[in-house]
């Protein structure tokens, strides 16, 4: 059922008021008459009800018609208004109508009642066509511009959306706080379109971006930058937490399985990680993303890099443009470059930590009995094994209370930069075979796959690594002297440590005070 048509009729002349509503009230019509005597009382009149229609008879002065027509277009501006007007030669009716009025009659067609109701019909009609029209459009504006930002596959926003977002932002962000930018690359996703077809990489393409969705709060922004990469911003707390939801956003979307047309593929994906105060976040913070993304494709892909481990890397390759460098001077050298972009407990790992256990693993490998290029391997990778650690942030390297679970995780991916970063600096693959495994223990499944050459030089490392960290303060404990140090490494013979290394270190260092390099 239609509502009545709502009419507000604003005049101070009690007569014409009079002869309007009674010709208004004789045409039969679902309508209803608001009634103001000055322009005043109009909004307080109109406040609650819908209008949809406003006529304006006499206002006194009448040099006040033009601000009464205003002022009811300000109250009610989309609302059609009709003017009763003692004169209507053609420029007062001009004028009337460059104010703001749909129509124009006389007091005596106004108070014929059937005019005025015909008029005020057609002006509604006319208006509420025209709000239709206007919001089919509007409607249509805001479709288009979301298919102008948004990716129609995924649901994502778009490349465009995203630079409309880093123009906004710029200058308005607190330096106190970081944001994060990872640029997500599904790694050989053509082998998906060239396998499966096209419709098996779109349908790929919807299942990543729903598990980034996933793992994404809706206050984050998330991009499909082009083809199969994805960026994501997002707060960063600390440069570990934002390492470890990107690692587990990585581990889901391996595990993902995508069956299209019967047939079920599964992919992986690298991350490239920038961590940047808000202030700082523009074009520079995505290419450095965009390198640690380079970085992770380089190294194998199916693994997260951060901006720390590009600057390691870089420096490595560089170190390797010198052949004349010992394989010790190459340590040395990469721990000086870096020296001002790390923290003490980063230096001490790369620097005289390093050459301790390079020192202790050749004492123990030569009271092991052997042999003297086995003996130069051990210790050569002994004084880089910790290398990688140039790439983990010093808040967690050098934290005072233990190690949450995400920490952990974060510090047992040491060794695998490391052995790509030794790699870089030029030491022999056997090196960098052995820095890559010098971090399992005894125990695990990995260390029991090894071959056993490799399992002994491994738990070399591993045995080193422990009674050089005793032998000074750390962080998260305290020095402890040799004895100390050697029983420990008894209390963990069997589940952290090879109990022949463990024999060996007691034997070699049986007789003596302290650890030297």
């Amino acid at each position: 059922m239609m509502a009545a048509t709502r009419i507000a009729l604003i005049t101070n002349c009690p007569e014409q008021r009079a002869g309007i509503l009674s010709a208004l009230h004789g045409v039969g019509g679902d309508l209803e008459v608001i009634v103001a005597q000055t322009i005043e009382e109009f909004p307080a009149q109109s406040e609650s009800r819908a209008i949809d229609c406003v006529a304006i008879g006499r206002v006194e002065p009448p040099s006040d018609v033009p601000r009464a027509i205003q002022a009811a277009k300000r109250s009610l501006k989309d609302v059609p208004l009709i003017l009763i007007s003692p004169c209507t030669d053609r420029q007062a009716v001009q004028e009337s109508l460059d104010h703001g009025a749909q129509d124009v009659l006389s007091s005596a067609e106004a108070c014929d009642g059937t005019s005025l109701w015909r008029r005020v019909q057609v002006a509604v009609r006319a208006a509420r066509e025209s709000t239709r029209c206007r919001r089919r459009v509007c409607r249509r504006l805001r479709a288009l511009r979301r298919e102008t930002l948004t990716d129609p596959l995924t649901g994502l926003h778009n490349r465009r959306h995203f630079i409309g977002c880093l123009q906004a932002r710029r200058g308005r962000s607190d330096r106190r706080e970081q944001v994060a930018i990872a640029m997500i690359d599904l790694d050989h996703f053509k082998q998906i379109n060239d396998g499966g077809g096209h419709a098996m990489g779109d349908a790929m393409l919807v299942e990543v971006a729903r598990a980034i969705r996933h793992e994404c709060r809706e206050d984050e922004l998330i991009v499909r930058w082009g083809g199969e990469e994805f960026v994501v911003v997002r707060g960063s707390a600390s440069p570990q937490a934002t390492w470890d939801w990107a690692n587990r956003l990585r581990e889901n979307i391996a595990a993902l399985r995508v069956r299209h047309a019967g047939v079920s593929r599964s992919i992986t994906a690298s991350i490239g990680l920038a961590v940047v105060p808000t202030a700082e976040f523009g074009e520079q913070s995505i290419w450095i993303a965009d390198r640690a993304l380079y970085l992770a494709k380089e190294l194998g892909r199916n693994r997260v890099c951060t901006w720390p481990m590009v600057q390691a890397f870089e420096t490595a390759e560089a170190i390797q443009l010198d052949p004349l460098l010992t394989l010790r001077e190459r340590a040395a050298r990469f721990a000086r470059v870096l020296r001002d972009r790390l923290g003490p407990t980063q230096r001490q790992y790369l620097g005289p930590h390093g050459r301790l256990v390079q020192s202790i693993s050749n004492r123990i490998a030569c009271e092991m009995n052997l042999l003297g290029a086995v003996i130069d391997r051990i210790g050569n990778a002994g004084l880089v094994h910790d290398v990688g650690k140039a790439a983990i942030p010093e808040s967690v390297l050098g934290k005072p209370a233990p190690l949450n679970v995400e920490e952990k995780a974060m510090i047992a991916e040491h060794t695998r930069h490391g052995a790509s970063i030794v790699a870089a600096m030029g030491f022999p693959e056997s090196v960098v075979r052995l820095v890559s495994i010098s971090g399992e223990r005894y125990d695990s499944d990995r260390f029991r796959r090894l071959h056993p050459s490799d399992r002994v030089q491994a738990g070399i490392i591993a045995a080193a690594d422990a009674l050089a960290a005793m032998s000074v303060d750390l962080p998260h404990a305290p020095q402890r002297g040799l004895v100390a140090a050697l029983a420990e490494l008894e209390r963990g013979s069997g589940r952290q440590f090879d109990p022949a290394v463990v024999r060996a270190a007691q034997q070699a260092y049986g007789t003596e005070c302290r650890l030297v390099a």
